[in-house]
């Protein structure tokens, strides 16, 4: 709920397809809703996706504001445990 809080303009600096993901990421029923991806998409594009979504958070990590950054590394968390489980299937 705080990351959803923070995603207003200004507070995390998202652009339109960032913030879409975002929504995506916290508003999915599967894996692959909460990545955008075609519903029955293999485990290998599921774990690509999410490392691909987690590697664009890491790097946003050290470009937001100290007070912003606790917010940006949860949504990072979630891609990283998102490419865990497909990577176990």
């Amino acid at each position: 709920a705080a990351v959803a809080r923070a995603a207003p303009p200004g507070v995390l600096p998202l652009d339109d397809d960032a913030t879409a993901a975002l929504h995506l990421l916290l508003s999915g029923d599967s894996a692959a809703d909460r990545l955008g991806l075609a519903a029955g998409a293999p485990p290998q594009e599921v774990a690509a996706e999410a490392h691909r979504r987690a590697l664009l958070w890491r790097a946003m990590e050290g470009d937001v504001p100290r007070r912003n950054r606790p917010h940006v590394v949860l949504v990072r968390e979630m891609y990283e445990q998102l490419h865990r489980q497909a990577a176990q299937t």
